[in-house]
């Protein structure tokens, strides 16, 4: 406990140094607002359903950045720990490469397929320098705060949407979420005895050089500002089942994208496994994302009734315990066949309502008291007809092999042509 105590004391004082570096705070202060600007967008794809409720985005991208700042910090303890030297790294092409890969694909826009590209470069053509344990090291740990965030953050006010797949229509929930995250890196900097300092373990570092260290090597605390984000369509889970699926998966990457770094540090060969399962491994966590979508949507109009996709904060359904999911049967004893149809009874109705709702097997009688034309405050399931709908397509690179590969067994087993 020593160790980590004099760690966090010497980032805290690294953090108060820097905190009065106004270049420093003017670029924190940007990705904020670039978070903020992001889920404006959301809020707005989804504005036809939210029938004018504003500033919903304000309260998602503040409760992002205090988490951001918590993942920082773990972060940062595990980036020390391992040992992670950022001058090795070669953080200046890692950034070109995610930029140029982002150009041919959005979604590239992250560091697992950047690192794995210059770590390839690297180990066949010998260019850029780089130490790939260290590179592949920082990809997991980032990956591993980025588990932790998906997990406390990823069902926090979803955004109701309607998705087109496969040629049908549902509901769902975009989760696209970003975390500014400050973090403190080690980077090497001189040879010598500086006055001071903490006194390593003899384990440390983790991530080993092939080369040994010298005893001498000093390192500096230096703060790094980084950008997560997690992206998924939820309408086959709810957003917190969908959000604990995604963390479970990331996570298995993450810990195993790490121990083939460390075996790395240890064993040249196993820089190449490495390279290669840090793009791979990847994209077939986004595949399996991918897979679960084609499971049987939740989101639907039910037989009988009107399903809720989403209740509206602070509007009279969200006040008396209306939940997603609840189907409406009838109002003031009135069967109730479509939303249309809901609608067209509470613009009829006086100051009282008595819903009658299904939920899972059981039935609920909810009294609630409303003003005269009042919304309730509910979003139905897409009905047929709607519009404003996103199209989910499947854009993988397991899926392409998975195609071509089928494809290639059927033109094997066509009779040749005459």
């Amino acid at each position: 406990m020593g160790l980590f105590k004099s760690l966090l004391i010497e980032m805290g004082r690294v953090w108060v140094d820097t905190l009065t570096d106004p270049a420093f705070l003017f670029i924190y202060l940007l990705l904020i607002g670039l978070v903020t600007s992001q889920y404006r967008r959301l809020q707005n794809l989804s504005e036809p359903l939210l029938l004018g409720r504003r500033n919903m985005f304000l309260g998602s991208a503040l409760f992002s950045t205090v988490l951001g700042i918590l993942g920082g910090l773990v972060g940062s303890l595990l980036l020390v720990v391992l040992g992670v030297d950022l001058a090795g790294i070669a953080v200046k092409e890692l950034w070109i490469v995610a930029i140029l890969l982002m150009l041919l694909k959005p979604r590239f826009l992250c560091f697992s397929y950047a690192a794995g590209a210059i770590s390839l470069s690297h180990l066949v053509f010998g260019y850029p320098q780089v130490n790939v344990p260290q590179l592949i090291g920082l990809v997991a740990i980032l990956h591993l705060v980025e588990t932790m965030l998906i997990w406390a953050n990823g069902a926090f006010q979803p955004y109701p949407v309607y998705v087109e797949t496969e040629g049908q229509l549902r509901g769902g929930f975009n989760l696209q979420l970003l975390w500014p995250i400050p973090l403190i890196s080690l980077v090497s900097v001189s040879m010598g005895d500086p006055a001071g300092g903490i006194n390593m373990p003899s384990w440390w570092p983790i991530l080993q050089n092939y080369a040994p260290a010298a005893s001498d090597q000093n390192y500096a605390l230096i703060p790094v500002l980084a950008m997560l984000g997690y992206g998924n369509i939820a309408t086959t889970h709810t957003p917190g089942q969908a959000a604990r699926r995604s963390a479970g998966q990331l996570l298995m990457f993450s810990l195993a994208l790490l121990t083939l770094a460390i075996l790395a540090s240890h064993y040249s060969p196993f820089m190449f496994l490495a390279a290669l399962f840090s793009p791979l491994g990847h994209e077939l966590v986004i595949w399996m994302g991918m897979r679960s979508e084609t499971q049987a949507p939740i989101y639907v109009p039910p037989e009988e009734g009107v399903m809720v996709l989403d209740v509206l904060p602070k509007s009279p359904a969200g006040r008396n315990g209306i939940k997603p999911r609840d189907i409406i049967l009838s109002v003031n004893t009135q069967e109730v066949h479509n939303y249309h149809m809901l609608r067209n009874m509470l613009n009829r109705s006086k100051s009282a309502l008595v819903l009658q709702l299904k939920r899972e097997q059981e039935l609920l009688t909810v009294p609630m008291a409303v003003i005269p034309n009042e919304d309730l405050g509910i979003i139905p399931v897409p009905e047929p007809g709607a519009r404003g709908y996103l199209k989910l397509e499947e854009d993988n690179v397991i899926t392409a092999l998975i195609r071509w590969w089928q494809n290639r067994r059927t033109s094997r087993n066509l009779p040749p042509q005459a």
